[in-house]
């Protein structure tokens, strides 16, 4: 699945990476998280601030270290 991510945050490329090397959808992520799919909609543009408690519960849903989401994806340096 491509992903495209020109103009978001870090944080928001590093969620959408995650869940597309899943293949799952906003969707699912959603359910995973016990969040509402525009939730996660909204912490992938990283045009809205996203609470503590939901990275959380996205990060779990990813199976990671809610720090993991916070790391840049491998090969970008800023």
């Amino acid at each position: 699945m491509p992903v495209v991510t020109i103009g978001r945050t870090p944080l928001a490329e590093r969620i959408i990476l995650e869940r597309a090397a899943r293949d799952w959808s906003q969707t699912e992520l959603a359910e995973r998280a016990g969040v509402s799919p525009s939730i996660v909609a909204l912490a992938e543009t990283g045009g809205t601030k996203t609470s503590p408690r939901t990275l959380y519960r996205i990060a779990r849903a990813l199976e990671l270290d809610p720090i993991e989401l916070l790391r840049l994806p491998q090969g970008r340096q800023e």
